[in-house]
């Protein structure tokens, strides 16, 4: 339709069609949109703010958060002017990651995985301060050794099953001394129960020995009897 129209000949412009099924929910600002690729771009023309960014401005694509079993992960553009900041579209869906991966290996742009979100103003003042330093080292490789290195996933699981673990010893040591409470409360029941009727037993003993002390006893009875004067 634009094609057909002479007055847009002189500007010698080419249009580009979105590839909406190629498309992705995501946040790139506050809000959720509806982002999609073109053969050049990556476009969200919806919300405003509006996202257009041109793939040949990216170095790299890192998508960070993947593989800890979440719902959602995040993408990171990285762009060849490292004075600049890093674009992030956070919470895409993780069941966009196929399609997004797909998408990517059609480009020339290079992407990575890390399992956690990265700080990336550190990274690129590093790479500023000392770009041949970081081109000995190996450049964007370290990406690959740190998600090797790191292995947030197995760090996270590890830290669960030390939980876990830490809660059943703790179950297991709050049985235990249930268990001794009640053994000990049994015991103390019984032992006072002793101590009770030994209460008892000691108290009837005493009452046998005061009513013995106190009962009239017969033979000093007539013995303290006065004698009877016989009269003459």
């Amino acid at each position: 339709m634009i094609r057909g129209q002479p007055q847009f000949k002189t500007f010698d412009l080419e249009f580009d069609q979105p590839l909406r099924e190629l498309g992705f929910h995501g946040v790139p600002h506050k809000a959720s949109a509806f982002i999609v690729p073109t053969s050049s771009c990556l476009v969200e023309l919806i919300e405003t703010p509006f996202v257009v960014i041109t793939l040949s401005e990216i170095e790299i694509v890192n998508l960070e958060r993947v593989g800890l079993g979440q719902k959602n992960f995040d993408m990171t553009i990285v762009f060849k002017d490292f004075k600049r900041d890093v674009f992030r579209i956070d919470s895409i869906p993780s069941t966009s990651l196929d399609g997004i991966k797909e998408w990517l290996d059609t480009t020339d742009l290079k992407y990575y995985e890390s399992r956690l979100n990265l700080n990336w103003r550190p990274i690129l003042k590093t790479i500023t301060d000392d770009p041949e330093k970081f081109i000995e080292g190996g450049g964007w490789e370290f990406l690959n050794m740190e998600d090797e290195d790191d292995d947030s996933e197995s760090l996270v699981e590890s830290e669960d099953d030390e939980e876990e673990d830490s809660e059943e010893d703790s179950e297991e040591d709050e049985g235990k001394t249930w268990e001794e409470l009640e053994r000990e409360a049994s015991y103390a029941d019984r032992e006072k129960g002793a101590d009770s009727d030994s209460e008892e037993e000691r108290a009837r003993r005493k009452m046998k020995t005061f009513g013995k002390a106190r009962a009239p006893d017969k033979r000093n009875l007539g013995g303290s009897l006065p004698k009877r004067t016989k009269l003459r």
